[in-house]
This record gives structure tokens, sequence and C-alpha cells, in this order.
């Protein structure tokens, strides 16, 4: 009976000790989560300040503050960037949400309207066209691009376009913000755009810009190409009568179209790159003989091109040397059609003409386009430009 006290005894303090260090390990754990949320917090305060300093231009005071959060977190960093990917995840969804939310209830919110409603933003909040990311009390020796009055940036655009029609660089110049945005799609500067493709004498149906966007015309940052491959036979080989070599003929035909109506026109056998190579510079190539210059001008979707070429050959005959005129002029008409990947990239022979003059007499050649293989469709390339 003593025995069993005893051990009754034992158990029950044995279980108080247990209930006893369980309950002391718990207290650690929680003072030590809260000691590691409180230097978190700290720690997050300190980045966040030194981030604001950083901003404004205080690099040294921002270092300061970036030392003391790391030393009390050291994944300070990565936490804040997870917290803010979250935030922007959630206010990404919560955009969405809403922009669904207005198009079902109003379904008048289009791309084509997208300039008023950038409009409305700016002259309700008071914008201007950029907003700086310099504090009100910061003092910088260097003057921020908001600080330019919206005149001078349409000089600069108007520029941009009236030189070499980039109007990818005009595209990518309006997604930076809303501001940017409403300046490049101002009338006067697609009106420039317009006039120079088209010539003054043009009016839009709707607006400049979609008039630039869907009427056709032919692309300039880059060159059309059109491979010409086909088989024909050799002559017969001297040795051997019934030998017949089958030769494979390939040459390429690029066009580069110019902004001022101008273009330049080549027939090579070489590699393609190489060909290209010569097309890149526009000046040597206007000063190449194995390029031709040409003229074009639009016919509704149709692209019409002249080309003039002028030779000079010295002929004996008896004992005196003539000079013998041969004047060659080539008429091309082509249709200009959209792929799948992009507007006005293909075009398709229509007319094909060569005028010989050669001392006043004239012989007119015409082609038979029906041949695949000898006019393929050629077909724009920009990456090669």
């Amino acid at each position: 009976m003593e025995n069993n006290g005893e051990e009754i005894v034992n158990e029950q303090v044995l279980s108080d000790f247990r209930n006893q260090w369980r309950q002391e390990l718990n207290q650690g754990v929680q003072a030590g989560s809260s000691q590691e949320e409180d230097n978190s917090n700290e720690a997050k305060t300190y980045f966040l300040q030194g981030v604001d300093l950083e901003r404004k231009g205080k690099c040294f005071d921002a270092i300061r503050l970036y030392r003391r959060a790391i030393q009390l977190d050291p994944d300070i960093e990565y936490k804040i960037y997870s917290q803010s990917s979250q935030q922007k995840q959630k206010n990404e969804k919560a955009n969405s949400n809403t922009v669904q939310t207005i198009k079902n209830d109003e379904n008048t919110e289009t791309i084509e309207n997208l300039a008023e409603v950038f409009q409305r933003d700016l002259s309700l909040n008071n914008v201007a066209i950029c907003e700086s990311n310099f504090g009100p009390g910061v003092i910088s020796t260097n003057l921020h691009i908001s600080c330019l009055p919206v005149e001078v940036f349409l000089v600069i655009l108007k520029w941009l376009v009236s030189n070499d029609l980039d109007i990818k660089s005009l595209e990518r110049f309006g997604r930076v913000c809303k501001g940017f945005y409403l300046l490049s799609r101002d009338q006067e500067i697609w009106k420039l755009a317009c006039t120079k493709v088209w010539g003054s004498n043009i009016s839009p149906s709707s607006t400049w810009r979609e008039m630039f966007m869907t009427r056709s015309r032919v692309n300039f940052n880059g060159c059309y190409i059109s491979k010409i491959n086909y088989q024909r036979y050799g002559e017969n080989s001297f040795q051997d009568q019934f030998y017949r070599p089958l030769q494979i003929v390939e040459y390429f035909r690029l066009i580069r179209f110019l902004p001022n109506g101008s273009l330049l026109m080549m027939t090579s056998a070489d590699d393609l790159q190489m060909s290209v190579n010569r097309l890149k510079n526009i000046s040597n190539a206007l000063q190449s003989r194995e390029i031709m210059k040409g003229q074009y001008h639009y016919q509704d979707s149709t692209v019409v091109i002249v080309i003039k070429k002028q030779q000079t050959s010295h002929q004996k005959f008896k004992r005196k040397t003539i000079a013998v005129d041969d004047n060659l002029t080539f008429f091309l008409e082509l249709d200009i059609h959209n792929t799948v990947k992009k507007k006005f990239s293909k075009l398709t022979w229509k007319h094909y003409e060569i005028i010989h003059c050669r001392n006043g007499e004239e012989l007119n050649s015409e082609f038979d386009l029906r041949s695949s293989t000898k006019y393929p469709p050629f077909y724009f390339s920009q990456k090669i430009i």
C-alpha cells in the first residue's frame, strides 16, 4: 500500500513538472515571436524611410537606415517585396473587377475614347502632362521634363515625324503615361504624317490617325524582299551529248521605300544579308551604280513605281565614234495587301513594263506576270534594316 501511494505521488509530481515546463516553453516561444515581430516592424520602418530618402536624393542617409534595417531583420527587403507584390496583385484584381463592372453597367468605355478618359482624369486631378518624382522640399539642379510646356513637346514630336515618319517611336512615346498618350494622339502630328505620305489634297473620313493606320500604304522601317527560285536546263555537255545539266536559279529583288516619295531597288544573287546591307546606308546607296533609284505614288491600294535608268554607250562606225544614248524606264504596279502578322506587308505584281528609248526610238516590253515562280510577291522585313 505504501509503495502504491509513493508511485501515485511521483506520477502527480511528474505531471505537474511537465505542465509547468510546457507553460514556460510556450511563454518563451510567444516572447521570441513577439520580439521577432517587433524587430521586423522596426526594420520595415527603417527600410521604408530609407526608400523615401533615396528618392529625394539623400543616398548617404538612406544607406545608414538600410544598414539598421538589415541588422534587425536580414530578410526585410524580401519581405517588403513580397508584401508589395501581394498588394499589387490585389489592386490589379480590384481594378479589373472595377473595369468589368463599368463595362457591364455602361458598356461605353472603349479604346476609341480612351483619350477622352485620360483627358478627363488629368483635368479632374489638375495634373500636368507628367509628374515629377522630386518632393516639394528637394532642391535639384536638373530640370524635369514635366516643366516643359505642351508646345515644346509638340514641336519635338512633329520633328520626329517629319524627317523619317518614325511612327514606331511615336507610339512608344505614347505608352509612357496618360499625358504622353494624349500628346501622341495630337491631330496636327498625324495630319503632318498623312500629308507627307499622300500629299496635301486629302481629307480624313474620321481622324487623321485612323486614316494613317487603315489606308493602304507602304512601310518605311524596313525593305520588301522577293525571292525568285526556279530551275532551268543548261547547255549540253561537249563530251556527252546526252548529258544536260539542271541548274537552280536563285536571286532576290529588294525594294526600300523612303518617306520623301523615292525608292531604292536592286536585284542581287548574293547572300540576302549582304544585299540588304547595301540598302542600310541611304547616302551610300544613292551613289551606288548597282542600285536603281526611282519614284513612287499611290493609286488607291496600288503603289506605282517609275524607275529611269540612263546609259551612254560609244560605238564605232568606220573611223568615227558615235555616242548612243540608251534610256530604260521601268513601270511597276504593285498591289498592297495585309498579312496576319502585319499590315501592308505584302506586295503582289499587277503590271510590269519596260520602255527602251534609243536615239529617239521607243520599244515597249510588257511582261506576263502569271508565272508565280518568276514574279513572286514581295514581303516586308524590318529586322534587317
